[in-house]
This record gives structure tokens, C-alpha cells and sequence, in this order.
């Protein structure tokens, strides 16, 4: 496993220098969405740790583990070991099972507001208030794909994240800014294509998206953000004829 190299073999010189770090700032504070590793150097560095996060590593990796085999178990623990110096840990809302925290305050949903209007937003991309438009949002895309024109329903716009500066889109697609401020786009789209994560799920109930998904297999964190989007609230997920040739986009893609 990646992180067995990047974060156990390191271990104790990333302790050292996050030690250091914090004592050169005179830190009062250590706030963490959720690096195990800075609760324990917040622990050794003699100040207070507090983590905000809808899951924790350990749960994550949990499932891995099965495939990598027992002997990465030892990670799994030692993840949970450095959540326990945390002080106390606040709870996103579709949270996993997190039991390696000793205290834990419940908060609401928490979203990045908004800092223009659908009708500002659509203006300044020169699109009309009656265009459906969908946002085609993944993160950082892999090099080589390509979308095509027929893949949209006719009189659709895609507002495509994350698309590399060479990359072509036939003309029924809009290619963002690397910087978009992609909360303000949600709220100016119809509906999203993406993948689960905390951020997408709370940005489009909070501004009441429907949102069409590709499942993250053996990710623990989805069934529980899955369950806020279908059960919690009114935004189940319908794949009517239109969204489902944006689904099988996706497919292709990833």
C-alpha cells in the first residue's frame, strides 16, 4: 500500500519536523480534516488537537486491508492510536462509524456559500435561463478522454471541472476555469454528474441538486452519504433516458 511508504517507513522524521513546525509557530491549536499523523504530532508537540470530518481513515482503510492482506492491519491501528490523542473530533453530517475519537460534538451540514445569483452566473457564461445545463464534476480528470456532442440531449449544456488546458470539447460543452468556484456553478446547473464525496453531496443538498452518480465501490465513506442524498432527503436519484447517456459517459471515462 501507497501509504504504508509515503506515511509508516517516514514516520518518525514526519513527527520530528511537525514538532518543529508547530513550536516554530507557537501553535496553540492543531484543527485536521482528518491526517491521523497531525493529532499525534499535535500530542507530542504538547497541544491540543481537533478533527472535522464525515469519516476517518482507519474505517477507509479497514476495507483495503482485506485485499492488501492482514499484515497492513498494523496501520489501520496505528491510524486509530493517533485519532485517540485528538480532543475531540466534529462530526459532518453522513458520517461513518468512528469509534477511535473520544469525544465527538455533531454538527450541521457544511457548505461554502454562495457569492453570485443562477441568473449572474449564467450571464457572465452566456447562457440562457431556460438552457439545461448539467455539471460534469469528477475532480482532476485523466488525460486521453473525450466527451462527445451526441452524449448531451439535444439543447443541453455540460459544464465541464477539470479539463486540461489542450483538451477539445465539441461545442455543447463549456470547459471551466481551473480557479471556478464550483459552489456558485452548482447552484446555476440543473443537475451534477459525478462521484460521492463530502463536498458534492453537501453542496447539491444544499443547493437542492439533483445529482446522478458513478458508485465508489469498496470505498467505505459512500453508503453513508448515499444514504443522506436517498433517505434523508427528497433528492433520490432517477436515471431517466437523459441522465443515463451522461451515466454511461461516465462509465466510458472512468
Amino acid at each position: 500500500m501507497q501509504y504504508h511508504q509515503t506515511a509508516v517507513v517516514p514516520r518518525e522524521a514526519i513527527l520530528r519536523t511537525e514538532v518543529e513546525w508547530l513550536h516554530s509557530i507557537k501553535a496553540d491549536l492543531v484543527v485536521s480534516d482528518v491526517v491521523p499523523v497531525a493529532c499525534r504530532a499535535a500530542a507530542d508537540a504538547g497541544i491540543r488537537s481537533v478533527c472535522v470530518t464525515n469519516f476517518s481513515w482507519d474505517f477507509i482503510y479497514a476495507e483495503y486491508v482485506v485485499a492488501a492482506g492482514n499484515h497492513h492491519r498494523s496501520i489501520v491501528w496505528q491510524i486509530a492510536e493517533d485519532y485517540s490523542h485528538c480532543e475531540f473530533l466534529l462530526r459532518l453530517p453522513g458520517y461513518c462509524p468512528m469509534p477511535a475519537f473520544r469525544d465527538v460534538i455533531d454538527v450541521p451540514l457544511v457548505v461554502r456559500r454562495l457569492h453570485k445569483s443562477r441568473s449572474e452566473v449564467r450571464k457572465e457564461l452566456g447562457i440562457a435561463e431556460d438552457v439545461k445545463v448539467v455539471i460534469f464534476n469528477f475532480g482532476g480528470q485523466p488525460a486521453g478522454w473525450k466527451l462527445k456532442k451526441e452524449w448531451l440531449p439535444d439543447g443541453w449544456l455540460c459544464l465541464v471541472c477539470g479539463a486540461s488546458d489542450t483538451q477539445e470539447l465539441p461545442p455543447n460543452y463549456v470547459k471551466l476555469a481551473k480557479d471556478a468556484y464550483t459552489p456558485d456553478l452548482m447552484a446555476a446547473s440543473d443537475c451534477m454528474l459525478g462521484k460521492i464525496g463530502y463536498g458534492t453531496v453537501s453542496e447539491a443538498l444544499a443547493y437542492k441538486l439533483p445529482f446522478v452518480f458513478v458508485r465508489r465501490d469498496y470505498f467505505n465513506e459512500e453508503p453513508f452519504l448515499r444514504n443522506m442524498l436517498e433517505v434523508k432527503t427528497s433528492l433520490s436519484i432517477t436515471l431517466h433516458k437523459w441522465y443515463f447517456r451522461l451515466y454511461k459517459t461516465v462509465i466510458q471515462v472512468i
